[in-house]
């Protein structure tokens, strides 16, 4: 299956966020862009924006409330350290 969405440039992708009311309070944007860079994993990384509440009205309708970046990339930290650990005990279990 085709991926039909462009690839972004960094300073896209920090747009992007931005314009989804994403904040660079915790991580400032160039520390953002490096982790992008270097870990490769936007649309992993912004999947987990679900899962946080959006205004439901007025200027920022749409936006989401007090999201940081820092807490997305925690999140994906979290979720690739259960996987990995989830794999190991698997592999474990299959060996015995």
């Amino acid at each position: 299956m085709e991926n039909d969405k462009p690839r972004l440039s960094l300073d896209e992708q920090i747009q992007h966020l931005k314009d989804k009311g994403i904040l660079f309070n915790i991580m400032d944007e160039e520390s953002a862009k490096q982790y992008l860079k270097y870990n490769n994993n936007y649309y992993k990384l912004t999947s987990f924006r679900k899962n946080y509440d959006k205004h439901p009205g007025g200027e920022n309708e749409g936006k989401y409330i007090n999201l940081e970046f820092a807490y997305l990339v925690d999140v994906s930290i979290i979720d690739m350290r259960l996987r990995y650990r989830q794999y190991e005990m698997t592999r474990r279990k299959q060996k015995k």
